[in-house]
C-alpha cells in the first residue's frame, strides 16, 4: 500500500496549471522568432509525366 502524502494545493486557478501556460507561451515565442520558411509550391502543369 502506498503511503499517502498530503500536498497543499492552491485552487485559485480552478485546476488550470500555470506552468503549462508558461511552457506554451515560451514555445509560441520560440515559434514566432523562427524565420518563416517559404512554402514550396508544386505546379503540376509544368511537370513532365513519367
Amino acid at each position: 500500500m502506498q503511503p499517502t502524502v498530503e500536498v497543499e494545493r492552491n485552487d485559485d486557478d480552478e485546476g488550470f496549471d500555470l506552468g503549462w501556460l508558461g511552457l506554451l507561451g515560451l514555445a509560441g515565442l520560440a515559434g514566432l522568432k523562427k524565420p518563416k520558411r517559404e512554402t514550396h509550391v508544386v505546379d503540376r502543369t509544368d511537370r513532365p509525366h513519367v
